[in-house]
């Protein structure tokens, strides 16, 4: 079956005579044209379209606004951007971040079919669309200076673009290169980009590309971790759960989503488990600022609960421009205020250190 490609662009008289060139060149494609972003979302929603080629200026609505609806809307479509910022390295970094390629104008037609031979001949259910960190890169790449407001799971998030450089972001409670990292892991947000119309506070201290990649490293060790068993979690949580004292074990994936909760005295783990984990996110946060090096184990000592909190996998912070440690999950153990408080630290590293295998 041909493959059908969509090109968007608002000179007429260049996609009539891309058209002809494909024809020629007997490229076997099916080519459908757009002359507005409008007519280009029509054709999406009404024809099944293998991949977009778009320009990104163009009056009214343009390739951002396209490229936004696709997020959204057909996270699975494939996209080449036409750019006059296109480079070997630019094209590289933007494959990385969501199979976005780019095309550097004036377009070389051998080049374009090269491209379009590229993307429609390794369509094997693998290809994925234009993805949030993607488009951000796309944003700093063209220099653009702009607001992003992105709706998504857990809420709205704000970013201020000025010259192509992210300025300051915001997610929920979360600014800076954190709120970056919670946004680039957005599955199929709405997207809307607009005017900046201030001059914003700069949060954001590391740059875009860095925080892209780390986003991208989080999701690898997600996507790890989707693959453990109930039943090999709980094995390595046994001998917690056996140790004279211990009150409760829970297991979390931060920010607070519980995997694992066991309360064999009936202590409410779910709400000491949330409570800890955060404490200890918030002492990571506190040991960057420090300059105080990697923190993965809070203790708290109290009349009715000692309670362990234990960071698994994840990476140390890069230093005072990072976002903090990297903590894939959180292990959360309450034990009887007159339990050996070392020994329980012990069998807490023991368990950590199993589910750290679970998860590499």
């Amino acid at each position: 079956m041909s493959a059908t490609v969509l090109f968007v662009d608002d000179d007429k008289a260049f996609l009539d005579s891309l058209q002809d060139g494909l024809d020629a060149r007997r490229c076997g494609y099916t080519v459908l044209v757009a002359t507005d972003v409008p007519n280009a979302i029509n054709l999406l929603t009404t024809e099944a379209v293998d991949l977009v080629v778009t320009d990104l200026k163009m009056p009214g609505q343009g390739g951002f606004d396209l490229l936004a609806h696709m997020v959204e809307h057909h996270p699975m479509t494939p996209s080449i951007v036409m750019t006059a910022y296109g480079t070997p390295d630019m094209e590289r970094r933007a494959e990385q971040l969501g199979a976005l390629r780019l095309l550097a104008k004036p377009l070389d037609l051998r080049e374009l079919q090269r491209q379009l031979d590229r993307v429609l001949g390794s369509r094997s259910g693998s290809l994925q669309g234009v993805s949030v960190a993607g488009f951000l890169q796309l944003l700093s790449m063209e220099r653009s200076t702009c607001l992003v407001t992105i709706v998504g799971d857990g809420g709205k998030a704000g970013l201020s673009f000025v010259d192509g450089r992210l300025v300051d972001a915001q997610h929920g409670g979360l600014r800076g290169d954190a709120a970056v990292l919670k946004i680039a892991a957005l599955k199929s947000p709405r997207i809307a980009v607009g005017q900046l119309t201030r001059t914003p506070e700069q949060t954001v201290a590391t740059d875009l590309p860095t925080l892209l990649m780390e986003a991208a490293l989080h999701q690898d060790e997600a996507d790890r971790e989707a693959g453990v068993t109930d039943e090999q979690i709980n094995e390595a949580l046994a001998k917690l759960l056996k140790m004279e004292g211990c009150l409760g074990v829970a297991v979390l994936r931060p920010p607070g989503q519980l995997i694992a909760l066991h309360s064999p005295s009936g202590v409410d783990m779910e709400r000491m488990g949330k409570v800890a984990g955060e404490a200890l996110t918030k002492a990571q946060e506190t040991a960057a600022e420090m300059h105080a090096g990697d923190c993965q184990l809070l203790y708290l000592e109290g009349s009715e609960a000692s309670v362990f909190c234990r960071g698994v996998g994840g990476r140390e912070s890069g230093g005072s421009g990072s976002a903090g440690p990297s903590t894939a999950l959180q292990v959360v153990l309450a034990l009887d205020p007159g339990a050996n408080p070392g020994m329980g630290r012990i069998v807490l590293n023991a368990a950590a250190d199993a589910l750290s295998d679970l998860i590499r």
